[in-house]
């Protein structure tokens, strides 16, 4: 029987938190909207696949390489909408719709994107429970932390490793290593788009290899006066001259940063074990991409500490050409909140003056 598929336009999408995938319980159920995004080094060119759910029954793939100047290899840009019966203990399909410029290629890649959607999924079911991974990152790869598995995986050239973590959605998978200790499949970004107007998930272009950033710069003041500011809820840092408040809880650095400080209410039971630090729950939102803006996963460090966590990444804007280094400071209040610093500085400034915005981030604390 030929597979029919519509799909009605995507309204705002809500926080309301679905199941999964069929055939497995995660620890995190999905939100609708969430995606993630794979780059996949079996291919001889720069590959990617992205995977989006849009609510338990209807799901997009989408498969992009860039051009490849070297091989002459043009563009290629395939998406796949599908169905799914979401009562079947896995991946069963009763719809499908195929969105892309048409190459000789395409078969393929569409080949390609539904053995993806069907080991993957299958391959998670097999892993069952799987822990969270809150531990230090700083100085290592975050790719790497998780529950590591053994698993023969033919696609991948046999025995591998799959480092599965819960702070990834949909299947949970990380990524895959090879016998030889390198990964071939790893996580590049997650995010969630807002609403069917919202073009985050098939923008993703991959990130920039070298970036010459000119248009942003800074220079530290050789001494400037050191104002404390305090909020009444006891978060206070220290900032000179360079910065300017902007609203109660946001300062501005000249055309290097910007900073603002506040809570976050998170579920109950959403800390981890130690009750000071983010759970994979937690950090799953902090990492997360939206508005056409892009955490590089490859980037994130995570610093925990006796009062809380420190996140660092690095975001990518493909509209401005802009990359700035994010850092999210986490400090433990009541059951269901953390107090809540977060920085963004444009990488030029940042990488030649680490020293001095790390000292003003070190200067924010919380006196509960």
């Amino acid at each position: 029987m030929k597979k029919t598929l519509l799909f009605p336009a995507l309204a705002v999408l809500t926080a309301l938190r679905l199941s999964a995938l069929p055939g497995f319980s995660p620890s995190i159920s999905d939100v609708p909207g969430e995606f993630v995004y794979y780059q996949d080094k079996t291919f001889e060119r720069e590959s990617y696949i992205g995977f989006l759910m849009y609510d338990e029954k209807t799901y997009a793939a989408r498969y992009y390489a860039p051009f490849d100047p070297k091989k002459s290899s043009p563009e290629m840009n395939v998406r796949v909408y599908v169905t799914l019966d979401p009562d079947a203990g896995h991946i069963e399909l009763t719809g499908e719709k195929i969105i892309s410029a048409r190459t000789p290629d395409d078969g393929e890649i569409i080949n390609y994107i539904h053995d993806m959607l069907y080991e993957l999924n299958a391959r998670r079911i097999k892993a069952g429970l799987i822990s969270e991974s809150t531990e230090n990152t700083k100085g290592s790869s975050f790719l790497f932390t998780g529950t590591a598995v053994k698993e023969d995986f033919m696609q991948f050239g046999g025995t591998v490793t799959v480092i599965y973590d819960s702070t990834v959605p949909l299947f949970n998978i990380k990524a895959i290593e090879n016998a030889r200790g390198t990964a071939d499949f790893f996580v590049v970004t997650t995010g969630r788009i807002q609403s069917s107007e919202d073009t985050t998930f098939e923008d993703f272009k991959g990130f920039p290899k070298n970036h010459n950033d000119k248009k942003h710069s800074f220079k530290k003041p050789k001494k400037s006066k050191i104002t404390e500011y305090e909020l009444s809820d006891g978060q206070r840092i220290s900032l000179d001259e360079c910065w300017q408040r902007s609203m109660e809880n946001m300062w501005f650095c000249q055309n290097a940063a910007v900073i603002s400080i506040g809570t976050i209410n998170v579920p109950s039971g959403a800390k981890a074990a130690s009750g000071k630090t983010a759970s994979s729950e937690v950090l799953r939102t902090l990492l997360k991409s939206t508005g056409n803006s892009y955490c590089n996963w490859e980037s994130v460090e995570i610093e925990n500490n006796a009062s809380g966590c420190t996140v660092r990444s690095t975001v990518y804007q493909p509209s401005a050409e802009n990359i700035t280094v994010n850092i999210k400071k986490l400090t433990a209040g009541t059951d269901e909140v953390f107090y809540f610093l977060t920085a963004a500085v444009f990488k030029s400034a940042y990488d030649k003056n680490r020293s001095y915005f790390e000292s003003v981030i070190k200067s924010y604390r919380v006196e509960q």
